[in-house]
């Protein structure tokens, strides 16, 4: 027996109880073989290689809104699910939410600030030298013809 996981990660970017929906789904499916058992270091499905394995009975998906059980049927809070209520209520229950991260844009500002600013002080220097050197050759300013 092996964990599956797609890149060979141990662990998931998806919350455990989407990332162990996915697979127990998968096998429910036909795409992977049957979920024999929880995975003592990561707490994620192992799958079998042979389909002649017998599949765990029952696996639970804890919510904050109660217990999905996986196994014949589809259980949830409020009684049997169609896989795609199922999959619907749990994506609702255990959606990824990223906290903002204030000290990231933070840094984000102080750092374009920082390289922005002498670009800006330099392209400003340079079109005001621009702009003396043509002059001095008889164009925009007016000054006297040296020639």
């Amino acid at each position: 027996m092996r964990v599956l996981q797609a890149g060979g990660t141990r662990r998931s970017e998806l919350p455990p109880g989407l990332a162990q929906w996915r697979v127990l789904r998968d096998a429910r499916a036909g795409r992977t073989g049957p979920v024999v058992g929880r995975c003592a270091t990561c707490g994620a499905p192992m799958v079998a290689d042979d389909a002649t394995v017998p599949p765990l009975a029952e696996w639970i998906i804890a919510t904050p809104a109660g217990d999905l059980s996986v196994g014949e049927q589809l259980v949830g809070p409020s009684g049997p699910l169609t896989e795609a209520e199922a999959d619907q209520w749990l994506n609702a229950q255990l959606a990824v939410t990223t906290p903002r991260n204030v000290f990231g844009t933070l840094f984000e500002l102080a750092l374009f600030s920082t390289l922005g600013v002498p670009f800006v002080l330099w392209a400003c220097s340079l079109a005001v030298t621009l702009y003396f050197f043509y002059g001095l050759w008889g164009g925009w300013i007016g000054m006297p013809d040296v020639r």
